[in-house]
C-alpha cells in the first residue's frame, strides 16, 4: 500500500500523476520557460522580499521579458491545456511576485500608469487560473488576488492617481467578478481529482465511500453563500476530529480552510468594486438602498460617505476600504 502522507502530499501538486505535454503555446509551458529561473536560482525571488530597491529593480530589469511574454500570451487568450501539471501553481506565484514587486515600484516612482498596468496583468492572468478549471490553479488564484488588493488600494491612495486608471481598475474588477468560478464547479473537480488518487492507491474497503459521501455533502452546500454553509462545515470538521479514514481525513480537512480563503476572496474584490463604482458614479443605487450581503459573514457592508471620498467595511473587518473621488 502506499502509505497515505505521500499521497496527501501530491494532492497540492496532483498533477504529478496526471501531467502530460501541452503544446508550444500553453500557459503552463510558458511559465515554464520564463520562470523555472527561479526554481533554478531562489536568490532571485528572495531579492524581491528585501528592501534594497537597486536588487528589485535588478530583478525586474532581468525578468522584463520573461513578463512581457506571459502578459502577451494572457492577452493573447491562451489557455492552461494542462492545468494538473505540477509545476503550475508554482510558478504562477513566480510570475505573480514580479508583478505585485512591478506594481510597487512603478508607484514608488510614481508610474501609476505601469503600476496600474502590472495590477491589471496580475489580475488577468489569475482569472486564466480560475478558467483552467482546476483546485490548485483556483487556491492560487485566489492567492494572488489577496496579495494584489492591497496593492490596488495603494493605488487608489496614491495623490498622483486620477480618474482614469479608476476607470481601468474598476473595469479590470468588473471583468473579474462577471466571470468569477461557482463553488460548486471548484469542488466537484476536487473530488474528481481525489478520486484518482484513491484510484491509484491501495485504501481500506470503507475509505473511498465515506469520503464521497462527506464530499458530495460539501458540493450540495455549495448551492447556499458561504456564511450559510457554516452548519454543514462544522459537521466536517467534527467528522474529520472523530475516527475518519485516513486517507479521507487529510482530503476532507482542507476544504473549510479553503472554503473560507475564497469567500474571503470575494468579499475583498466586492468591497473595491463597490468603492469605485460609487467613486464613479456607477453604483450610486447601494448609497440609498440596502447595500449586499457580505458573502464572508451574511452581514451588510457599512458604505460612508466622507470627506473626500467612500469608506466600506464590515463588522469583524479589520482593514477598511477607503476610496477617495478623484478628477
Amino acid at each position: 500500500m502506499i502509505k497515505y502522507f505521500w499521497i496527501i502530499i501530491g494532492i497540492v501538486f496532483i498533477g504529478q500523476y496526471l501531467s502530460g505535454s501541452g503544446s508550444a503555446e500553453e500557459l503552463g509551458q510558458l511559465l515554464q520557460t520564463h520562470f523555472a529561473i527561479y526554481n533554478r536560482n531562489q536568490g532571485e525571488l528572495e531579492l524581491l522580499d528585501g528592501s534594497n530597491t537597486a536588487d528589485i529593480d535588478g530583478v525586474l530589469l532581468r525578468t522584463a521579458e520573461k513578463r512581457n511574454a506571459i502578459r502577451q500570451a494572457v492577452q493573447d487568450n491562451v489557455r492552461f491545456e494542462n492545468p494538473s501539471a505540477q509545476t503550475v501553481p508554482l510558478l504562477a506565484e513566480h510570475y505573480g511576485k514580479t508583478e505585485q514587486a512591478a506594481a510597487k515600484r512603478s508607484l514608488q516612482r510614481e508610474r501609476i500608469d505601469q503600476s496600474v498596468e502590472a495590477l491589471q496583468s496580475l489580475f488577468q492572468f489569475s482569472q486564466q487560473l480560475c478558467d483552467a478549471g482546476q483546485y490548485d490553479c483556483r487556491l492560487t488564484a485566489a492567492k494572488l488576488r489577496l496579495q494584489g488588493i492591497p496593492l490596488v488600494q495603494d493605488v487608489l491612495l496614491h495623490p498622483k492617481t486620477r480618474h482614469t486608471h479608476y476607470v481601468g481598475v474598476y473595469e479590470m474588477l468588473r471583468v473579474q467578478l462577471d466571470r468569477w468560478t461557482k463553488d460548486k464547479d471548484i469542488w466537484t473537480e476536487y473530488k474528481t481529482e481525489c478520486l484518482r488518487v484513491y484510484a491509484l492507491t491501495d485504501t481500506p474497503q470503507q475509505d473511498k465511500p465515506f469520503f464521497e459521501k462527506a464530499v458530495n455533502v460539501m458540493i450540495e452546500s455549495c448551492s447556499l453563500p458561504y456564511y450559510k454553509r457554516q452548519p454543514v462545515l462544522r459537521q466536517l470538521k467534527e467528522q474529520v476530529r472523530s475516527g475518519t479514514p485516513a486517507i479521507s481525513k487529510d482530503l476532507l480537512k482542507v476544504i473549510p480552510d479553503a472554503m473560507e480563503q475564497l469567500a474571503l476572496e470575494r468579499t475583498q474584490c466586492e468591497m473595491l468594486y463597490l468603492g469605485l463604482g460609487i467613486a464613479l458614479r456607477k453604483e450610486q443605487r447601494v448609497v440609498h438602498t440596502q447595500p449586499p450581503l457580505v458573502p464572508l459573514t451574511g452581514e451588510t457592508y457599512s458604505i460612508k460617505l466622507i470627506t473626500g471620498g467612500i469608506m466600506i467595511t464590515y463588522p469583524g473587518n479589520v482593514k477598511a476600504c477607503y476610496v477617495p473621488y478623484r478628477k
